[in-house]
């Protein structure tokens, strides 16, 4: 008889003695997010400090059950709505108890306590693109880029491949697809004091693009046959930069002398110059 062996009577009788104690205990109390943050401390912000707002990125926007008190207490902005992907989004602020339509209650009956953070579409123009803005393979033929995980599960990239090398025109659309709704939000004085760029760069993730992208031969060109290829995330950050974040900048930037706060590009603050 090894030891543990020898210690199994033991191990039962001390199991069998706590297992009523246990499954016999009531379940504690729900508590929802608002509840739990309710009951915490709450941090204390300095009179007229310029900190701005705390932004988050998620695909769905938090309720507003707990996006009001992380607003009104821990710094917080107040999410509009999802991405606004169209000008549908500013057309349901008229539409009473829609998301959009308490969000803007709220930024306009309090200013000082919700301030409004709004995310932009991630989508790139899908109607009228030039061919060249495909990634093709040296015959020619648009190439999707399709990813399949351990599992056996496939994901993204199904339909046509942009390429890295698209050509500036596409950039100009996809920053248009950004800039409609919020200039519309201005015009209807929306007091927007955040902007997020849908947490996406907009020219595909290596990940299912690069087997693609690699049987590209403009891209090979661009890149150059010598470079290793964690140089290709330098090209490619390089490149996002030089079109689609600096078009989506300067059509912010514009948008701002016209009622913006300020605009969230990726992790920098295009600060408003009442915020100076």
């Amino acid at each position: 008889m090894n030891s543990l062996q020898s210690h199994l009577p033991f191990l039962t009788c001390g199991l069998m003695a706590i297992m009523p104690a246990v499954v016999g205990k009531p379940p504690a109390a729900e508590v929802t997010p608002a509840q739990w943050l309710d009951a915490q401390p709450k941090p204390a912000f300095k009179a007229g400090h310029t900190l701005p707002r705390l932004t988050r990125y998620g695909w769905e926007c938090m309720p507003l059950v707990t996006g009001k008190p992380l607003a009104k207490d821990w710094g917080y902005a107040l999410e509009f709505t999802r991405y606004v992907t169209d000008l549908e989004a500013v057309a349901r602020i008229d539409v009473p108890n829609s998301r959009e339509y308490q969000t803007v209650e709220l930024a306009l009956a309090e200013p000082d306590v919700y301030k409004l953070n709004v995310g932009t579409t991630q989508a790139i123009p899908s109607e009228n693109v030039a061919p060249s803005a495909y990634t093709k393979d040296a015959a020619g033929n648009i190439l999707s880029g399709q990813g399949v995980s351990a599992d056996g599960t496939t994901w993204g990239g199904a339909g046509p491949l942009i390429s890295l090398e698209a050509p500036d025109s596409l950039w100009e659309a996809a920053a248009e697809l950004r800039a409609a709704p919020l200039r519309a939000l201005v015009a209807r004085g929306i007091p927007i004091d955040s902007i997020h760029n849908g947490g996406e760069s907009g020219l595909g993730i290596p990940g299912f693009a690069q087997d693609a992208w690699n049987k590209d031969p403009a891209i090979g060109a661009a890149i150059g046959a010598s470079l290793r290829v964690n140089h290709r995330k330098n090209y490619q950050s390089s490149r996002a930069e030089a079109r689609l974040f600096q078009l989506l900048h300067g059509r912010w930037r514009h948008a701002s002398e016209y009622g913006l706060g300020g605009g969230c590009l990726g992790a920098t603050l295009a600060t408003h110059p009442r915020h100076q």
